[in-house]
């Protein structure tokens, strides 16, 4: 029985992890804030936490490149997006690094971690600011206001994670996120 419990506990863990680093993903926000999933995009958001958290707690051994494969898949099907901002890369770099400390229960590790990662007003903030560029709506002084204020905040290498993804809709639907200018 205490097996079960310690089992359940980590996969909970793993769970809350998974949620935070989606939380933190820009480029997913964005395609979730637009509906990218049609009417069922909500539904395919809580499908797509369960089944990755169970996807990384069933396999230990997972390659980043498998993570990244996966879900640019996904994406591409469920929510009619494409990413060629390699954000996917980033992520499931994140989500196999955060897999390893879980295994290794390596708490502190996990809690400074999510702690860098940025809140999540800045990153809805950010996928509201890449769909208004998206429909055309930009703001020239709101764009220089707020790079100047993530400047403040963390000059770091996090300050260069945090800007908006540019998005292009074709004419068949499809919204593509072009890479990140640095």
């Amino acid at each position: 029985m205490e097996v079960d419990a310690n089992s359940n506990n980590l996969l909970e863990k793993f769970s809350e992890v998974v949620w935070r680093i989606l939380k933190s993903w820009t480029a997913y926000q964005l395609a979730l804030k637009v509906q990218m999933g049609g009417s069922e995009t909500n539904e395919k958001n809580r499908w797509f936490h369960e089944v990755l958290t169970d996807f990384l707690y069933s396999n230990s051994n997972l390659e980043i490149f498998e993570i990244a494969d996966w879900i640019d898949e996904l994406i591409f099907n469920d929510f009619n997006l494409i990413l060629e901002d390699n954000s996917s890369d980033e992520i499931s770099q994140n989500l196999v690094q955060c897999s390893k400390w879980l295994r290794a229960n390596e708490t502190e590790k996990i809690a400074e971690f999510l702690s860098k990662l940025p809140p999540d007003d800045r990153i809805l903030s950010a996928a509201a600011q890449s769909s208004k560029e998206a429909r055309g709506e930009e703001s020239d002084s709101s764009d220089s206001e707020s790079e100047d204020e993530s400047m403040e905040e963390q000059p770091t290498e996090d300050s260069s994670r945090e800007k908006q993804p540019k998005t292009v809709t074709d004419e068949e639907g499809w919204t593509t996120i072009l890479p990140k200018k640095k």
